[in-house]
């Protein structure tokens, strides 16, 4: 429920930094409230968007339950002054903390400050809290992560695909090219506008040509966060088990939230949905204002449990409960709990085009119900399967898998799932998990060499139902998510008692530790954005060999003026399955600004091959021609 006060909104309250920048934010705050504590979300995804669904509600009701509430567009980005500095660098973390101590010291302010975001402004709130700043006492950060260039730029070492580079880069690269979407009688907004049009480089290339040691050495130390941490995420997001991670690493006051979810609000979530804003709420209420609302007595570890479909608390994570038990690959293509007596080994050749059919998995995947059956993709790859099962088995933690391998290729991206397989063959995705085969062996893979690769799954909590079977997915692809190898590897995968094949299970024994269902409410589900799905489809030659994901969509944003910005994005991911090294991404995005006493039409162009990246951009103005410039970046193989 929203609380009682009346708002009122200003946009574009600049924010000084001491370098000269100045950060623009929309601030709402409580009539007659006085000094109050404030919520701050930091992001580059432009604060003045008003269509449904979106941060500004959030924050709406923030304000009116008492709280200042500020959306702040991260330097370089929006309304804000200057240069965007690469993603999660210091420069961000660093600004931050300037914005944190002036926010603090406003007399709308009690001197008091919280942080949340979702994605990237869930990131950016765990990293300015690992600075300690005086005034933050509380953060929540949704489908966050402590390291975005393993997690996300550089998934697993992998070269990143569709999502990052055909989508995700090239929208950055459209929003950075619009105009700032509140306009000042002063003009400031043109003067932004320019500079940043002068200087403009597409936020892609940066992650193709920061050196990896860089870009490492920039991860959040989760182990300075003393403010009081409420960690956010989804099984079937990036990020549960870097989730997981950051929350054992924190020193503070500490919760976390693991739903059945993807990379989305828990309150309009498909599965497992609750009210989270109501949790947030207590958050706030205890730690920015000192309430004693019981929130910090209850237990610490709050998980989804797929299969039940179901909330349980937890004590610890791992939970100490499920132990490692082992589960071996055979000749016959089984999974036993008992090493088999004789050896081989399996060989097949990739197939790039794995993963298509996993899309609806993939935290980004646009195709959102969920279960899903992937048995096609299962099938195109090697498999070991148990026996059905006797009795339930609940999994929880975090499985992995040591694939004993060779490969005639020296890299590939290898893609390791677990998955449980009802009587009718139906396959349903438990957790998965890639990583660069050549950085798990810690060199180039030589012909012919044995490599035994562990490879870590995400962390998962699951009841899988009597009958039901287990199968270890193998694949040396996971396209579109990941760029395939540029020739089609054979792996020869091994199995014996001797380095071979096997998946480790956490697994908690029947019976033992049932925990109590947290008493979440019923999910006040918020409209979701203006979006107008075009489509999402996979697309085929007439000879089967090549493969496109092809995926367009639209959406509306009401700006505080009456003014209305639409977007569309259309990619096109093709793999040739005989020809990998010819793959491309391909990106159209549109945005129009549409004004009373003007218009802005913006276009952005990508093409990524294996070996270059092309992006082209213009502006029109009242349909005329007023900006034009294109990138070309030389890419190395990965």
């Amino acid at each position: 429920m929203d609380g009682g006060y009346p708002i009122t909104e200003k946009q574009n309250l600049l924010i000084p930094l001491p370098d000269g920048t100045h950060l623009a934010a929309n601030l709402i705050t409580p009539d007659a409230a006085g000094p109050v504590p404030a919520i701050v979300v930091y992001q580059p995804y432009l604060k003045d968007l008003h269509g449904r669904g979106t941060i500004l509600e959030w924050q709406q009701h923030f304000a009116r339950r008492g709280y200042a509430c500020l959306t702040v567009d991260i330097r370089g980005t929006g309304a804000s002054d200057g240069i965007m500095a690469p993603p999660f660098s210091p420069t961000e973390r660093e600004d931050a903390m300037a914005m944190l101590g002036w926010i603090a010291a406003q007399p709308w302010c009690d001197g008091t400050t919280g942080m949340w975001g979702i994605s990237y402004s869930g990131s950016t709130a765990l990293a300015a809290a690992s600075l300690r700043p005086s005034s933050l006492k509380a953060i929540i950060p949704m489908h966050g992560t402590a390291n975005e260039w393993w997690g996300f730029h550089r998934p697993h070492g992998c070269r990143p695909g569709w999502w990052t580079e055909a989508s995700w880069g090239p929208m950055m690269v459209l929003l950075s090219l619009l105009p700032p979407l509140s306009r000042d009688p002063e003009r400031r907004w043109a003067r932004v506008w320019r500079d940043r049009l002068d200087e403009l480089q597409p936020l892609p290339f940066v992650w193709h040509t920061t050196p990896f040691d860089r870009y490492m050495s920039w991860c959040t130390d989760a182990s300075s966060v003393e403010a009081a941490l409420y960690a956010v995420s989804g099984w079937h997001d990036y990020y549960p088990q870097a989730t997981l991670d950051y929350f054992n690493a924190a020193r503070g006051p500490r919760r976390v939230l693991i739903g059945g979810w993807k990379h989305e609000f828990p309150d309009i979530a498909v599965r497992g949905a609750i009210d989270h804003r109501s949790e947030m709420d207590r958050w706030w209420d205890r730690w920015l204002r000192g309430v004693e609302n019981g929130i910090d007595r209850e237990p610490e570890i709050c998980l989804f449990r797929q299969g039940e479909e179901v909330w349980r608390y937890e004590d610890t994570w791992p939970p100490t409960r499920s132990q490692m038990h082992s589960f071996y690959a055979d000749g016959a293509g089984r999974l036993a709990t008992t090493p088999p007596e004789e050896s081989g080994q399996f060989e097949q050749r990739v197939d790039p085009a794995v993963g298509l059919h996993l899309l609806p998995w993939d935290p980004q995947g646009p195709v959102i119900p969920m279960p899903y059956d992937r048995s096609e993709d299962d099938h195109r790859c090697l498999t070991f399967e148990t026996e059905p099962l006797t009795e339930d088995l609940e999994i929880i933690g975090s499985p992995e898998a040591v694939v004993s391998l060779s490969a005639d290729e020296p890299d590939f991206p290898l893609h390791v799932a677990l998955c449980e397989v009802a009587p009718n063959g139906r396959s349903t995705l438990v957790c998965q998990g890639w990583a660069r085969a050549a950085h798990l062996a810690g060199e180039a893979l030589r012909p012919g060499e044995v490599y035994e690769l562990l490879v870590p799954l995400y962390a998962t909590s699951s009841r899988i139902a009597q009958g039901q079977c287990l199968r270890l997915v193998i694949a040396g692809a996971d396209f579109p998510l990941l760029w395939p190898a540029r020739r089609n590897p054979t792996l020869s995968v091994r199995y014996g008692r001797e380095r071979g094949t096997l998946l480790r299970l956490p697994i908690a024994p029947p019976g033992r530790g049932e925990t109590p269902a947290p008493p979440f409410l019923r999910p006040n589900r918020s409209p979701t954005p203006e979006t107008e799905r075009g489509h999402n489809r996979i697309l085929r030659d007439l000879t089967g060999e090549t493969a496109t994901f092809d995926q367009k969509f639209t959406q509306r944003h009401a700006l505080a003026d009456g003014s209305v910005l639409r977007m569309v994005e259309h990619s096109l991911s093709t793999v040739d399955r005989s020809r990998p090294e010819d793959t491309v991404l391909k990106a159209r995005l549109e945005a129009h600004l549409d004004r009373a006493t003007d218009s802005v039409r913006v276009q952005v162009q990508s093409i990524q091959t294996w070996d270059s990246f092309h992006i082209e951009a213009s502006i029109a103005l009242a349909g005329k021609p007023f900006y034009r410039r294109s990138w070309d970046l030389g890419l190395d193989s990965v």
